[in-house]
């Protein structure tokens, strides 16, 4: 009886030192797939915001080899930096409004 009842303790001991190292190699796939999934979608180029965006044409005139910048590097505010888009305007808010405490933000020096 107790040489059966070592062998069940063995085969026990054995199995959970088996399920153990499954969970480590899933956890350790698990951690290589998402590094793998960072790694491939973070190698991206960022100039795109250090430079003025280039379109291939301007589109109310179309003309060639445009370049627009809708970024006021001498602004100091959040409505001196970022102009609006041509053909909009900014809309007015009351003073005191919160629009009119976003618009007026101070920023850091631009580049």
């Amino acid at each position: 009886m107790r040489t059966e009842n070592y062998r069940m303790n063995a085969i026990l001991v054995i199995s959970c030192k088996e399920k153990m190292t499954i969970m480590v190699i899933r956890k350790l796939l698990s951690l290589f797939i998402i590094l793998t999934g960072l790694f491939i979608t973070g190698c991206e180029n960022n100039s795109f915001y250090k430079e003025p965006i280039k379109l291939p044409f301007d589109m109310p005139n179309n003309k060639e080899n445009t370049e627009i910048s809708y970024i006021n590097k001498e602004g100091m505010t959040i409505k001196d930096r970022y102009l609006p888009i041509e053909g909009y305007t900014r809309t007015e808010h009351a003073e005191g409004s919160f629009e009119e405490f976003l618009r007026n933000q101070k920023l850091k020096p631009c580049c």
